[in-house]
């Protein structure tokens, strides 16, 4: 699961993507999330892993105006020190095979309430 938030023009809001695709070929680990209540067609999040490298693309539609999610955004980056994430593996007992969260009907009631309260706080700076 992973969360994306922050200002759309002058609306907040807050998108959580859900694991919906997984593959694995010996070189690359591919991973893709989608947005949790749209679907693949709102919103997707690409992580690969290869070797020592990850690539992460994160793709959007523009609330719902254009026919398919256009490319949002990217990173590479490489792991520099394997030490600290075999040490986090460890310390963490991760990956786990069980979710540590439920998420039925969670996306039924679609308000971030930190997401309220930060609102809530910029009002009020800006008055």
């Amino acid at each position: 699961m992973a969360r994306n938030r922050g200002w759309l023009g002058n609306q907040y809001r807050a998108t959580y993507f859900v694991l919906d695709k997984e593959e694995s070929n010996g070189q690359e680990n591919y991973y893709r999330l989608v947005d949790a209540v749209g679907g693949i067609d709102r919103s997707f999040i690409e992580f690969k892993f290869r070797g020592d490298s990850i690539f992460i693309d994160a793709y959007k539609d523009d609330s719902g105006t254009l026919d398919q999610p256009l490319h949002h955004m990217g990173f590479a980056g490489r792991n520099r020190n394997p030490d600290y994430t075999n040490n986090a593996k460890s310390t963490l007992s991760y990956p786990q095979q069980e979710s540590e969260v439920n998420l039925n009907n969670q996306f039924d009631i679609l308000i971030d309430p930190e997401g309220l309260s930060l609102v809530k706080t910029v009002s009020t700076y800006q008055a």
